[in-house]
């Protein structure tokens, strides 16, 4: 499983919860809207989400809900909208990838692809 920001596995430590308060964990920009809510149950779901933004972000040179005056309005952001299609801000993106892309950063994590390796697939990077 990769890690996008957070520097452990919450469920294996017996430190897992801990943190200042007010402090996020995690990178907010390639969050997922569950990390948002309770860091500590976040599923394999949750990376596919964050390697999605990663893939917006690399696509688009844009964070995939933009910048914010602060984390409350990222935040918001993610529980409640989708990430513009990455074909806003780059219409030459072929069709099946901006789909792919959007798939992974759905905010129900069940609505996303069923594994990172069918995200792969979807993204044409795998057979």
């Amino acid at each position: 499983m990769a890690d996008f920001g957070l520097a452990r596995a919450y469920q294996d430590s017996p430190l897992s919860g801990l943190t200042l308060s007010g402090q996020a964990v995690g990178t907010p920009a390639f969050m997922p809207p569950e990390q948002v809510r309770d860091f500590r149950t976040v599923k394999p779901a949750g990376d596919q989400y964050s390697a999605g933004a990663t893939v917006y972000y690399l696509l688009t040179g844009e964070y995939p809900h933009g910048s914010a005056p602060n984390h409350a309005d990222l935040f918001r952001r993610l529980l409640t909208e989708p990430a513009p299609p990455v074909t806003r801000l780059r219409p030459d993106t072929p069709p099946a990838v901006a789909a792919a892309v959007a798939k992974s950063m759905a905010i129900r994590p069940e609505d996303r692809h069923a594994s990172v390796t069918a995200f792969a697939t979807a993204l044409g990077l795998k057979n």
